[in-house]
């Protein structure tokens, strides 16, 4: 089973990064409950590849995530899962995550997490 962030590409003109990120949570059913904090962008292979990929970190809400989601017309068969920390900075030290934006982005949470708890966490 491969541990991927969500993710999605833009398709419409016009359409922004957030927009994407926002629309792919919705998918899966994941709900933002906070505005999305811009992590960064990133080249996956920038000698090789023009693609682009925007980053971004929202506290969600995943409690009715249970089941299998995605878009047939896709060929998506995704599943949500919610770990506790320890586990992700477990799989992270093993090398079990192998998608490049999900581990930069997890290395992210875990330097900003307290902060973003304190920002996130009324009174």
């Amino acid at each position: 089973m491969a541990l991927e962030a969500v993710a999605g590409l833009l398709d419409a003109e016009g359409e922004t990064a957030e927009e994407v990120a926002r629309r792919e949570a919705a998918r899966k059913p994941i709900s933002t409950r906070s505005a999305l904090v811009p992590i960064q962008p990133i080249l996956p292979a920038s000698g090789s590849y023009d693609e682009v990929v925007w980053l971004f970190c929202g506290r969600v809400d995943a409690r009715g995530a249970e089941g299998i989601f995605g878009l047939a017309a896709e060929q998506e068969d995704i599943r949500v899962v919610v770990k506790p920390l320890a586990e992700i900075e477990l799989m992270l030290d093993t090398g079990q995550i192998d998608s490049a934006h999900t581990v930069i982005a997890l290395y992210w949470l875990l330097r900003h997490r307290d902060r973003l708890r304190k920002q996130w966490t009324p009174g």
